[in-house]
């Protein structure tokens, strides 16, 4: 094992003791957020302190992206004419995807019939810009077979970065794909089949899992950092700062950003999905139940059990955040939990 990632190891496993009793201190005077929405919640992103999450059109209403400070309990609708329509076709899936970077909110919407499916990239910076529409793509073809053409997906975000995929299919092959930086337009960083998927975005950098199952982690102008395959087959990866923590059937692999080493191998639970990190904490989603578990001592703790499978979650330096969707529907109802950090850092002490 590499001295520098076992030091560095060491030095969080040190931390934990410390950070146990700044922990319970915080915790003490720390509370939940708990909202309510009218309309299911479809997708859920944070940074710095920032909730993006997406509530479907309820009835004859709109699509709306709403940004939670988490600071202030400011909540406000960022999103505009466009995502309006975003549930309003037969095939669509609305809202698909959400990335906060900084004041960067970006979503992804999709709207399609039969015989086609179209994708449009929009972004707002928070509290100055209104909603701004900087990319669509369009493939025809059969919606329950082969569609050729164009494709956005795969949004990711933090800090000053937002990447996301472009490519194009033909014959029911890709022909093209690219990684494009978002900013006030699109900026292509890197190009080739090994594109496909941003899988993270943290300190900076991307990283990349390609069909063959490689992680590759690029700086922010498309800089190889390092490349690696997991032991195990990658379902899901996330990435904080030194580590890339990848989600395998039954376990996490930890390897280093810059070299791609394993350094750890930490189980979870059959079925884990919606992996997200943060510092030295791992959380996800398992039927029913939402979990954390603190990657240098392995202690893991069921952090909320919901009444149905949770829609989607998140983690940051801010803390937790989960939605779930009771009830579905022309009247549905969507439920948004933030747990500031504090209070989860003192469950796992």
């Amino acid at each position: 094992m590499n001295r520098s990632l076992v030091i560095s190891l060491v030095t969080v496993s040190a931390a934990v003791a410390a950070a146990g009793a700044t922990a319970a201190r915080q915790a003490s005077s720390a509370k939940p957020v708990l909202l309510t929405t009218k309309g299911a919640i479809e997708s859920v992103a944070m940074d710095g302190g920032r909730i993006a999450y997406d509530v479907e059109a309820r009835g004859a209403g709109c699509n709306t992206v709403h940004v939670l400070d988490t600071r202030t309990k400011q909540d406000t609708v960022v999103s505009g004419a466009g995502t309006c329509v975003a549930d309003s076709t037969s095939t669509g899936t609305g809202v698909r995807e959400l990335a906060v970077a900084g004041r960067r909110i970006s979503w992804i919407t999709n709207i399609g019939g039969n015989t086609e499916s179209n994708d449009t990239l929009y972004t707002v910076i928070a509290g100055v810009t209104k909603e701004k529409q900087l990319a669509t793509a369009r493939r025809t073809g059969d919606i329950d077979g082969q569609l050729n053409g164009s494709w956005l997906g795969n949004l990711a975000g933090d800090g000053v970065l937002t990447a996301v995929n472009r490519w194009t299919t033909a014959g029911g092959s890709i022909v093209s794909a690219t990684v494009r930086r978002v900013g006030s337009g699109l900026t292509a960083v890197h190009a080739g089949p090994d594109s496909l998927r941003v899988v993270s975005v943290d300190s900076g950098r991307f990283a990349v899992l390609d069909a063959q199952g490689t992680v590759t982690v690029y700086g922010a102008a498309g800089t190889k950092l390092s490349s690696f395959t997991p032991t195990g087959t990658p379902r899901e990866v996330a990435m904080r700062k030194d580590f890339v923590v990848v989600l395998t059937p039954g376990a996490l692999e930890i390897h280093g950003t810059l070299n791609g080493m394993l350094i750890d191998t930490v189980p979870v639970s059959p079925g884990a999905h919606d992996l997200d990190v943060h510092a030295n904490i791992a959380v996800y989603a398992a039927g029913k139940s939402i979990r954390a578990i603190r990657l240098s001592t392995k202690k893991e703790i069921v952090v909320a059990t919901t009444p149905r499978q949770p829609a989607a979650l998140t983690l940051d330096d801010a803390g937790l955040v989960y939605a779930y969707n009771p009830v579905t529907g022309v009247l549905g109802v969507g439920k948004l939990t933030f747990l500031p950090l504090s209070l989860l850092q003192a469950q796992l002490t």
